[in-house]
């Protein structure tokens, strides 16, 4: 099984690769770095002479990666790398479904658009199979000791939450549910205690607790828990379904989240059909 981290050169893959590798020890994951070149946006690809500007780009490319990954103590010998031409979304997308790919580990980016988060990793957090861990700032694995799980109990992959679990009991971390009930879509505490029970027997759930947050909204229920309790992972779905709008669970309530914290964000397919 593999961990798999796009990367880029910039600060943000940088502490991405960093976490990657730490997280691919800890669970005894083999790490895969991506990068991608992007080379089939030049304007003369199919020339002899853009065969040899590759040849000589592949080969720069692997030469700064494998400096890169020397500079964070990695030795290259030691993980798989990928250095393939296209964009980077599609690429990373395409092997996030390699079935022994359990995370992909990103580096969010602070967006040139105000409040919105950046197209790459939002696509990579829509399309992307298995679960997806974005992280903004330099992250320490060892220092994730509370994981705050977002949840309304329903259509949750099992390998997502054995994601989320394996995460849990190497670090020994506090693992709490939360639900928001808001006036879209709401349901008594009785109903909502019911189904964190289903859902614990389901997932093998048993250390954690249930935390019910009323609000008018789930992004504002989420982001007023996090400022008055300690988080250091959140752990989300993503809706991956365009065609009926979810109140509770749209794509769009995992980005704003994003969008107002330097948290890392565990993210994962809604799709019933997802691993």
């Amino acid at each position: 099984m593999k961990v798999s981290v796009p990367f880029d050169f910039s600060k943000e893959a940088v502490n991405a690769l960093k976490l990657g590798k730490q997280l691919a020890t800890n669970l005894g994951l083999n790490l895969k770095l991506i990068h991608s070149l992007g080379l089939e946006d030049y304007p003369y690809y199919k020339t002899e002479e853009a065969d040899r500007l590759k040849e000589i780009v592949f080969a720069n490319a692997k030469s700064e990666v494998n400096k890169a990954l020397e500079e964070v103590s990695i030795n290259p010998n030691d993980i798989e790398i990928s250095i393939k031409d296209g964009r980077p979304a599609p690429l990373i997308i395409s092997t996030s479904q390699e079935r022994e790919v359990l995370f992909t580990v990103i580096g969010r980016k602070a967006s040139k658009v105000p409040q919105q988060v950046g197209s790459t990793t939002r696509d990579i957090m829509r399309y992307a199979t298995g679960s997806v861990l974005s992280t903004r700032k330099e992250t320490n694995f060892d220092d994730i000791k509370n994981i705050l799980f977002i949840t309304d109990f329903d259509n949750t992959p099992i390998t997502a939450v054995g994601n989320l679990r394996k995460i849990q009991e190497i670090n020994n971390a506090k693992l709490k549910v939360l639900y928001v009930n808001t006036k879209d879509v709401w349901q008594s505490t009785h109903e909502t205690m019911d189904q964190w029970k289903e859902f614990c027997k389901i997932h093998n759930l048993t250390d954690t607790e249930l935390e019910i947050i009323n609000d008018e909204s789930m992004e504002k229920g989420v982001l007023y828990h996090m400022r008055n309790n300690p988080v250091d992972l959140v752990a989300i779905k993503i809706q991956r379904s365009y065609g009926k709008l979810d109140l509770f669970d749209s794509h769009l309530s995992a980005e704003r989240i994003m969008d107002h914290t330097d948290i890392p964000v565990l993210t994962y397919a809604k799709d019933a059909y997802a691993r």
